[in-house]
């Protein structure tokens, strides 16, 4: 798991469907979906279910979701206190 899959799953969560958080990252929604494939088979269990048009979170999905992004704002901070004066 990295900060990348990670991202993957917080947009696809935010948008709702593969496609828009493919767009939304600039990836194929092909890569979109390997990301959160990896992700489950690292976590253990299915964090998503439905089709790539229709996608909802699990319960797991649901318990996994906050420290998707508390990781992304630990990733925002790291690299904002980098760039302070």
């Amino acid at each position: 798991m990295n900060a990348d899959d990670l991202k993957a799953f917080e947009t696809v969560v935010r948008f709702g469907v593969v496609d828009g958080a493919a767009a939304a990252l600039k990836i194929s929604p092909s890569d979109v979906n390997a990301r959160l494939l990896k992700l489950e088979k690292e976590v253990g269990v299915p964090l998503f279910k439905g089709d790539t048009q229709d996608i909802y979170l699990t319960a797991a999905g649901e318990r996994f979701l906050p420290f998707a992004l508390k990781n992304a704002w630990l990733l925002d901070e790291a690299k904002a206190c980098c760039s302070r004066k």
